[in-house]
Order: structure tokens, then sequence, then C-alpha cells
């Protein structure tokens, strides 16, 4: 049974509206770093949930793409949908893409460093896998689909989003589109991936109690100059006010 006020809340969002899909099974991952990737003893159920909500999306509802999002990201819908309107109708992959490659702590600067040496081919402008960070992405329903019917036999050990760009390497002619500009991190995150808030924006990562306090609602977008009052949940404690901790950013 729900036991936190958030989940009794969804079950009621749920009940009242039918906006949310609750899948069962487990919600935290046992994971440990390497470089900036996970290792896991278990399938990812963060993955298992997308491949498993997609599942469903096939047979239950009809739509032409789908955003896959963290729980702490803000996506604006009238920037999505206009975002849509602009891709092909098939073989889409949207989002921040990062090129990747192999890495390896340097004694010599005490840091992570890019490891080159592993194969020539990583000089190249091609290096493997190609994938969309997590903080949000966009598919077309063909590709969604295909993930559906394949994923839950694919590896499922490791960074969810990584492992997409692993799958979806293997798809001719797939639509890598690099929107950056609009699939960012939050400024005051102040990591790679943080841009200035702008209203153009499709999805803004790292949000946090005190970020949503210039949520406009009536234009859909969190630039405002003016400050909401903070909406908490009874026995929720204001993130905002707590130390935020950087995930390591090297990729």
């Amino acid at each position: 049974p729900p036991s936190t006020a958030p989940e009794q809340s969804m079950i009621r969002e749920t009940a009242a509206l039918q906006d949310l899909m609750l899948l069962g099974g487990a919600d935290e991952m046992e994971y440990s770093h390497v470089g900036d990737g996970y290792q896991l003893g278990r399938p990812n159920p963060e993955l298992v949930k997308i491949i498993t909500a997609f599942r469903r999306l096939k047979t239950e509802l009809s739509y032409d793409f789908v955003l896959v999002a963290d729980d702490d990201s803000f996506v604006s819908l009238p920037n999505a949908l206009g975002l849509t309107y602009m891709l092909p109708p098939e073989r889409v992959y949207v989002g921040n893409m990062i090129d990747t490659i192999p890495q390896r702590f340097s004694k010599e600067k005490n840091a992570i460093m890019a490891e080159y040496s592993v194969n020539i081919y990583l000089h190249t402008a091609a290096k493997v896998p190609v994938f969309a960070h997590g903080l949000g992405f966009v598919v077309s329903r063909d590709v969604a689909e295909l993930l559906a019917d394949l994923g839950l036999s694919m590896k499922l050990r490791g960074n969810d989003d990584m492992l997409f760009g692993l799958w979806l390497r293997s798809i001719e002619n797939l639509y890598y589109l690099h929107y950056w500009t609009w699939f960012h991190d939050h400024q005051e995150f102040q990591g790679i991936f943080s841009k200035p808030c702008e209203t153009t924006s499709v999805v803004v990562h790292r949000m946090n109690a005190e970020r949503w306090r210039t949520f406009n609602k009536f234009e859909c977008h969190v630039c405002s100059s003016e400050l909401q009052p903070l909406d908490l949940l009874p026995g929720e404690e204001d993130s905002s006010a707590l130390k935020e901790t950087k995930a390591p950013e090297s990729r």
C-alpha cells in the first residue's frame, strides 16, 4: 500500500483523472559508479519500467511520439508539441546527444580522463555509442514499439540512457537529432549541461521545490521573475534547502 504523501497523491490523481500510469516493481537502484557509468548486479528497475510503459502504450493508446523524462525534469507541453511538428514521422531519436568514449582514472592528473588508446577509431567523428541524456528525450512511435518488443530481451544492467543508445545504434537510417538548446539542466545546477533559462526549452532538468517557484502556469515555462510560494506536501522537506549533490558529468 502507498506509504508516503506523494504516493497517496498519485493514487488519488490517477483515480480522478486517469493521467498517470502506475507501474509496480522496485524503485531504487543498487549500483556503484565506474567512471560515469553504473555497475549493477541486477536489471535497472528504471529501465524495466520505461520498457513496460512502452509495452502498455503500444496496445492502449494512439500516439506519434513519446517523451521520456526524469522525475526532476520540467516539461513544457506546448514546446514539446511544437517540436513534434518539426520532426520526421519515423526513425526519430531527439535530445541532448552525448558522444561517449571509454574512460580511466589518471593518477598523474588525479582525474577521470578519456582513453583514446583503446581503439584508434575513437579519434574519428563517429565515436560510439551516441545516446540522448536521460534528462529527457523523444522517440517516434516506430522506435518506441521496437523497444517495447525487444527491450526486455536486451542488456538491462547499466545506465538507462546509455543503453538506449546502444540498442538504437543498430537501426538503419535513424535520425539522431541533437537539440541541446531545448534539453538541458537548470542554470543553477551549474553543470556542463546547464544553460540559462529560455521560454523555448522543452525539458529543464534538476528541478527542485525552490526552482519550481519560477513556474509560469499561463505560459508554461520556468523563467518567471516573480517567485511563487513553495508548494510542498505535508511532511515534505524543501529540497532546495538541502545541499545539492552533483553526479559525475565527465561524459
